[in-house]
C-alpha cells in the first residue's frame, strides 16, 4: 500500500481516542452536565438581582397606568412609585417605601432616560471636598453642563448646580451614587403616560451583599465533591481501555522490528491500525528496502572503484610500454643515430600524456574529498567570458574553428572563482576541439532564466554518441567506447560537475538541443549582488 493510500484509509490515533473517550464516557459525562446546569441555575437565581431594564418588558402597562397587571413577584423584592408632575404619588407597589422626595432628592435619582448624569468625587489635597458635576454626551464626547464644589460636610462652596442651594443631604449624595438604602439600589424613570401626562417612576431593586455572594460561591464549590470524582473514574476507565487498544496496534510492530533483521515486512493490507501506526509499518518497510539499495549501491561503487583502476591502469599502461619500449631501443643502439631525436621526441610526448592524466586523475581525487572548497568573489560573468574568449581566440583560429557568441548587454553578477571556473570552460572547450573536426564552429551564449545565469557551450560538429548521454558525467567516460582509439583520459567532463556543484550550480547535457547544435551543455550558476570583483 502507498503511502498517500495509507493517509486516505484510515483513522488517525487521536480519531481512534476520541472514539473511546466519547464512548465510555457521554452517559457520566451526561450526568455531570444534568447536575451542572442544575447547580449554575441555583447560582444565578441566588445571584440574580433585576434592574430596571427587566422592569421595562412591561413598557406598555406602565405607559397605560395599569400599574397593577405588573407582576412585582418575579422582580425579587423589587418596588416602585410613581409620581405626577406636582410629586403626588399616582401608584405606590408598597406602602412601607418612600414616596415623597424633594426636587434636589430628584435631581440626585439617576434617570434611565436621560442623556444626563451627575458625577461625584474627591479633590485631592483640598480637606475632603469634592467636585460634583452634571455630565453628558454629544455625539462622542462627554461634556460638563454644570458643576459644584462641597466641602467635607456636603456644604455647597461654589459652583452652578443645585442653584438656590447651600447643602447637600448624605441622603442625595447616596442618591447620586444609585443608593437608597443598605438594601436597596434606586433609580428613576421620566416618560408621558399614553394621555401626555408626565410621570416619574422611582424604581427601588434589591442589592447584592458580599454575604450574598459569598454565600453563593460557597454553594457553588459543592459541584467538584460530585465533578472531580467523576472524572477521576472516566479517566481510569478511559486509560484502561486505551492501553489495552494500543498494545493491539503495536503488535505488528514489534514484529515488524524484530523481522527486520530476516527481512520479513507486514503486509500493510492486512494491517487495521490508526494512521500514525501504519504509517511507522510502512517506514519500516521503507527503511529495509532503502537498506537493500545501499547494499546495491555498495556493491556498484566496488565495482566502480574496480573499472577505474582498471581504466587507470590501461592509460598509463599504453604509454609507459611505448616509453619502455623506446627507451630501451635507444640503450640496447638498435636504434639509428640519426632518428634518436625522434624516439626521444615521442618519449616525451607520451611521458607528458602520463603526466596529464595523472595531473587529472589527482584533480578528480581531490574534487571528490569532503574538504574540497572553491573560493568565489561576486563576478560579472558577461565580462569574464568575453575575456576569456579573448585569450582564446587565437588557439580557437589555429584550429580552424569559428566562434558565435550571444552575450547580453546587461551585467549578470555571479559567483564564481575565477581560476576554477577557467577550468571548467578549458574543458568543455578543449573537448569540443578534441571530439570534432578542423573548422567547427563553437558557440557560447549566456542569459538569465528564474534568478539563475545560465551559461551554454556548444558546437556544430559531429555530436554525442546517444549511449554516452546518461553517464558523460562519470569519471572515465569517452565519445569513443573503444578505449584504445580514445583521444582523451574520460576525466574532463566529470572534473567541470564537481567544480560547477562547488559553486552552488548545476551542468547538464541537453538532450532537446537549441540554436541548431550538435552538441549542448548548460551551466545554472546563482545569480548574487553586483559587486566589485577583486581582480
Amino acid at each position: 500500500m502507498e503511502k498517500n493510500e495509507i493517509k486516505n484509509n484510515r483513522n488517525r490515533l487521536v480519531f481512534v481516542c476520541l472514539k473511546w473517550l466519547f464512548f465510555f464516557s457521554m452517559t457520566l459525562l451526561l450526568v455531570i452536565a444534568v447536575v451542572y446546569a442544575g447547580v449554575t441555575s441555583w447560582l444565578s437565581q441566588m445571584l440574580y438581582r433585576p434592574d430596571f431594564n427587566d422592569f421595562l418588558q412591561f413598557e406598555e402597562e406602565i405607559l397605560h397606568d395599569d400599574y397593577e397587571k405588573i407582576p412585582l413577584g418575579k422582580f425579587q423584592e423589587c418596588q416602585f412609585v410613581v409620581l405626577d408632575r406636582n410629586k403626588e404619588v399616582v401608584y405606590q407597589s408598597d406602602p412601607d417605601i418612600r414616596s415623597s422626595f424633594s426636587d434636589v432628592e430628584l435631581q440626585c435619582i439617576e434617570d434611565y432616560n436621560s442623556n444626563s448624569y451627575l458625577s461625584i468625587s474627591r479633590l485631592k489635597g483640598e480637606n475632603g471636598h469634592y467636585i460634583i458635576t452634571e455630565r453628558s454626551y454629544q455625539g462622542e464626547y462627554e461634556v460638563i453642563n454644570a458643576y459644584c464644589i462641597v466641602d467635607s460636610q456636603y456644604n455647597i462652596i461654589s459652583g452652578n448646580l443645585f442653584s438656590g442651594v447651600d447643602s447637600l443631604t448624605e441622603t442625595e449624595i447616596n442618591f447620586m451614587h444609585g443608593i437608597y438604602s443598605k438594601k436597596y439600589f434606586v433609580s428613576k424613570y421620566t416618560y408621558q403616560n399614553t394621555k401626555g401626562e408626565p410621570r416619574i417612576m422611582i424604581f427601588y431593586s434589591p442589592r447584592l451583599t458580599l454575604r450574598d455572594f459569598g454565600d453563593a460561591v460557597d454553594n457553588g464549590y459543592r459541584i467538584w465533591f460530585f465533578l472531580i470524582p467523576a472524572f477521576l473514574i472516566v479517566l481510569a476507565v478511559f486509560g484502561f481501555f486505551i492501553g489495552r487498544q494500543v498494545k493491539r496496534y503495536l503488535r505488528p510492530l514489534n514484529a515488524a522490528i524484530l523481522g527486520m533483521p530476516e527481512k520479513q515486512q507486514i503486509d500493510l493490507e492486512r494491517y487495521t491500525g490508526p494512521r500514525e501506526f501504519a504509517e511507522i509499518v510502512y517506514n519500516f518497510n521503507q527503511m529495509a528496502e532503502r537498506l537493500e539499495e545501499s547494499q546495491r549501491q555498495k556493491a556498484k561503487l566496488e565495482e566502480d572503484r574496480r573499472r577505474m583502476l582498471m581504466d587507470i591502469s590501461h592509460d598509463l599502461k599504453t604509454p609507459i610500454t611505448v616509453i619502455q619500449g623506446y627507451a630501451k631501443a635507444i640503450c640496447d643502439g638498435i636504434v639509428p643515430a640519426e632518428t634518436v631525436p625522434q624516439y626521444v621526441e615521442l618519449i616525451c610526448r607520451k611521458a607528458g600524456e602520463v603526466s596529464a592524466l595523472t595531473t587529472s586523475f589527482f584533480e578528480y581525487c581531490s574534487m571528490t574529498h569532503p574538504d574540497f572548497r572553491v573560493s568565489p568573489i561576486p563576478w560579472d560573468l558577461c565580462e569574464y567570458l568575453k575575456e576569456y574568449l579573448g585569450e582564446k581566440y587565437e588557439e580557437l583560429e589555429m584550429a580552424g574553428c569559428s566562434l558565435s557568441v550571444e552575450f547580453p548587454e546587461k551585467e549578470i553578477w555571479c559567483a564564481i572563482d575565477p581560476k576554477m571556473f577557467r577550468r571548467v570552460m578549458d574543458n568543455l572547450l578543449n573537448n569540443t576541439l578534441r571530439y570534432n573536426p578542423d573548422g567547427t564552429e563553437i558557440f557560447c551564449g549566456l542569459e538569465t532564466w528564474d534568478g539563475k545565469a545560465v551559461l551554454t557551450v556548444g558546437d556544430r560538429g559531429v555530436g554525442i554518441p546517444p549511449e554516452i548521454y546518461d553517464t558523460i558525467f562519470d569519471p572515465f567516460v569517452v565519445g569513443d567506447s573503444a578505449r584504445g582509439n580514445q583521444q582523451g583520459h574520460g576525466l574532463g567532463m566529470s572534473i567541470v560537475k564537481k567544480i560547477v556543484e562547488a559553486h552552488g550550480g548545476s551542468v547538464h547535457l541537453v538532450k532537446d538541443r537549441t540554436h541548431g547544435l550538435s552538441a549542448e551543455f548548460r551551466i545554472f550558476l546563482p545569480l548574487v549582488k553586483p559587486s566589485l570583483p577583486e581582480k
